[in-house]
């Protein structure tokens, strides 16, 4: 009797707000009388009474005949583990309406789904200008949550994508671009068994994970009963390649410590190879630097590292491999010890960074796997942003780079960061400057990039030296043109090809005011002691040598 009771309550029961109507219905058959909180209470001896809150809470209390020598109390709660329909959650999604819900109180999930589920809760409606509330409880079959929360038909959609679109993405990439697209959350391991069971891995996939998917593939192979069967085992077969992993390095214990920089040649658009100039921070794996140029240049790397001494300042040491870039060595000469500075290395050596380079590619592991997932990435981000050309790749870099770090990079445990002072504006632009060796011709000037110069001081006097007297061109990282001659430094002034205007048939042009412009001082390290160190140690470029 008393179990038929709790079950015909429990079946009355299906919210919060339903429980409190049954106890109430219950409690006025057994004589209690219904108080309301915001009215003066009148109790009298023996009375019964109960007053509820929210129509989701409820108290029940008796007053004794007599003074009480102690007193009981039960509590219990209305409410039981359930989905929560949230504000406006209708959807449609084909056929069907989908609601969104969240859950709510402790379950065993796997409970509620793919099995027959209906609606029950208080609505507020309405009427007359007043608001009312009303139970509903829908006693039918109306709703279910499939164990499989994505239909069959989008599940589909979402491999076809991949197949057709991102197959060179892996698995954490396209789930991410699903989100951003579709505005579909599904996990990397939901997306590999999807694709497993199309006989599809990830193009970064384990040596073991794919030496047993090729296990898998050559027994159905043996058991295919037709020649198309057969043939498209075979074309799976031929896309799956092994590969020896690199084996790993401890990282260093701060930001700044080590810097590993190189270059990767791909075909980053379609159709279009560039060099993507890369920098990565050991200690946290952050992408300092990044620059797209045509082919590995010094250009290339003097912008990497003007990205990486703006944003960070001067690190300790770059780790690099063995380019001429970066170090050159005679062949005559291979163990001398003495520095023979390239231009990337005397800009370092001036900032007091140190060049530490590699032949073993494994020993800088970090930048080696970096090019391996910007390759991996990239291409298909460039693609989605619609990218054409290599300035708007540039451009679409600077973006990229922080949503990248926030991704992927280390958060370190220690705040400290052996990066340097960021050196001024003017100290960069100078530092990270190409050199080149010039004389000065008959007619007192200088030719470079086609173009001809004359020395001239800062309030613009054209300064005439005779012919064949050495000098130093230097082209500033921001453009600027100088010229070291004896141990002084000029700015050069471009001699037009042809005469801006005629003084005899143009009216005479209004003379302007020469704008004073920046000349490193005396103390700069442009010496002339320096440069001549220097022009010595580039000797081997005079006789022709490969660098």
């Amino acid at each position: 009797m008393l179990t038929d009771q709790l079950f015909d309550f429990l079946a009355a029961s299906p919210s919060c707000y339903h429980a409190v109507q049954a106890l109430a219905k219950r409690l006025e058959q057994n004589g209690y009388t219904q108080l309301r909180e915001q009215d003066a209470w009148t109790l009298t001896p023996g009375g019964k009474y109960f007053v509820t809150r929210n129509g989701s809470s409820l108290l029940s209390f008796r007053i004794p005949q007599s003074a009480p020598a102690g007193f009981l109390m039960a509590a219990a709660h209305t409410d039981s583990p359930t989905f929560k329909i949230k504000h406006n959650p209708e959807k449609k999604s084909g056929p069907y309406v989908q609601l969104s819900t969240e859950k709510y109180g402790g379950m065993l999930m796997g409970t509620w789904f793919d099995r027959p589920l209906s609606v029950a809760g208080r609505i507020v409606t309405a009427k007359d200008g007043k608001l009312e509330t009303k139970l509903v409880n829908v006693d039918r079959d109306l709703a279910v949550i499939p164990s499989v929360a994505i239909p069959l038909d989008l599940k589909n959609k979402i491999i076809r994508l991949y197949i057709d679109e991102y197959a060179d993405s892996n698995f954490t990439q396209f789930c991410e671009i699903v989100q951003e697209d579709l505005n579909i959350s599904i996990s990397d391991t939901t997306l590999n068994k999807w694709l497993r069971e199309e006989h599809i891995i990830s193009p970064k996939a384990r040596k073991k994970t794919k030496k047993l998917l090729k296990k898998l593939l050559k027994s159905q192979l043996e058991n295919a009963s037709s020649k198309k069967a057969q043939n498209e085992i075979k074309e799976t077969l031929a896309v799956i390649d092994d590969k020896e992993a690199h084996p790993r390095r401890p990282r260093c214990k701060y930001m700044g410590e080590m810097i590993q920089m190189d270059a990767s040649s791909y075909e980053w658009i379609s159709g279009q190879i560039w060099h993507l100039h890369l920098a990565v921070d050991d200690a946290t794996g952050e992408v300092v630097g990044a620059y797209f140029d045509y082919q590995e240049t010094l250009k290339g790397y003097y912008n990497v590292f003007y990205q990486i001494l703006l944003n960070y300042g001067i690190p300790a040491m770059f780790y690099t491999d063995r380019r001429t870039v970066f170090e050159y060595k005679r062949k005559n000469n291979a163990f001398d010890d003495e520095d023979t500075f390239t231009q990337f290395s005397y800009a370092c050596h001036n900032l007091g960074v140190e060049i530490k380079t590699t032949s073993v590619a494994q020993a800088k592991g970090r930048i080696e796997r970096m090019n391996q997932t910007f390759q991996s990435r990239l291409p298909i981000e460039l693609r989605r942003a619609h990218i054409t050309d290599i300035e708007s790749a540039n451009e679409f870099l600077k973006s990229y780079l922080k949503k990248f770090n926030d991704r992927f990079a280390l958060r370190l445990n220690t705040t400290k960061s052996v990066f340097e002072t960021q050196p001024s504006i003017e100290k960069i632009n100078c530092t990270l400057a190409i050199l080149s060796p010039r004389k000065i011709d008959a007619g007192h000037s200088i030719r470079f990039h086609n173009r001809i110069y004359i020395p001239a001081n800062e309030n613009g006097t054209p300064i005439y030296l005779k012919n064949g007297t050495d000098c130093m061109v230097i082209e500033s990282f921001d453009g600027n043109l100088y010229v070291n001659i004896l141990d002084r430094i000029y700015i050069m002034q471009e001699i037009p090809e042809h005469s801006l205007y005629s003084t005899d048939f143009d009216v005479v042009a209004k003379e302007k005011k020469p704008c004073s412009k920046y000349i490193p001082p005396m103390e700069h390290p442009w010496k002339r002691a320096s440069y001549l160190n220097y022009l010595a140690k580039q000797k081997h470029r005079i006789s022709g040598a490969n660098v």
